[in-house]
């Protein structure tokens, strides 16, 4: 007796097929989510460069931003390690680049992106 072709692969394994690939889609779409989160801030993860861009704080009069020690715990930090905002003569301060957080700029991500994607085709 001959097969034909829709009884080839039965309901049950349908099924299993079917989940396989969408689990494969899903796990595809979810790196790429990851991967680019840092990079654009997703999931509130740029909130500690948020914060520190709220400056201006308040600084004490008396400090040596380079070389003065952090007094209000037991730790051998200067200022410029704790406050990482950059300060000018006007006491205000630049914002910070989140390239801090990131490493690399949202460019650069995209190029190793594509970069890492091309290897995997080869």
């Amino acid at each position: 007796k001959l097969m034909s072709k829709n009884s080839f692969i039965q309901a049950k394994g349908k099924l299993i097929l079917a989940g396989k690939s969408f689990l494969g889609a899903v796990t595809k779409v979810a790196c790429v989510i990851v991967y680019f989160s840092s990079f654009m801030g997703l999931f509130s993860v740029l909130g500690h460069l948020e914060e520190e861009n709220k400056a201006p704080f308040q600084v004490p009069e008396d400090v040596d931003w380079l070389n003065d020690f952090f007094p209000y715990a037991d730790t051998t930090l200067r200022f410029s390690d704790i406050y990482r905002y950059v300060k000018t003569d006007q006491e205000v301060g630049e914002k910070l680049p989140y390239k801090l957080y990131t490493v690399v700029q949202l460019k650069e991500a995209y190029i190793a992106f594509f970069i890492l994607m091309s290897l995997n085709f080869v």
